[in-house]
């Protein structure tokens, strides 16, 4: 599966490792990929038009994936609070999906990723076609 999508995507994620898995995934999709290590940083790169999609991890330092999302949606320009924003997180727990879902977030993929579980909450979140 490559370059089926294209876009610009944000990897929310703290932890390095998963930082390089979930980027190289992302880019073999077709999507360039810019990487924060936590929502504070995350919310300092989100400008208007600049990313398509978030792939946003649960717990960080500095501020989590959770009041990350919740501040996203709270912009007052709707470029940014509609902006798709997909849990991914090793929590899977039911009380997790909800707190993903009261917040805001559009999608939830569990780690260690599957790609296939990748793409389709991707195709389900994202505006864009994917590319034939």
């Amino acid at each position: 599966m490559r370059n089926i999508f294209s876009g610009h995507a944000l990897v929310v994620e703290d932890n390095p490792v998963n930082q390089i898995v979930l980027k190289t995934q992302l880019e073999i999709l077709g999507f360039s990929v810019e990487v924060a290590e936590n929502g504070k940083k995350a919310l300092d790169l989100i400008e208007p038009e600049k990313f398509n999609i978030v792939f946003m991890d649960i717990q960080m330092p500095v501020m989590g994936g959770i009041e990350c999302t919740a501040n996203i949606r709270k912009s007052e320009d709707l470029r940014i609070s509609g902006l798709p924003v997909i849990a991914v997180t090793a929590n899977v727990t039911v009380d997790y999906q909800n707190q993903c879902d009261e917040c805001g977030m559009n999608g939830f993929v569990k780690k260690p990723l599957s790609v296939d579980e990748l793409v389709e909450q991707i195709g389900k979140v994202i505006s864009a076609k994917p590319v034939q």
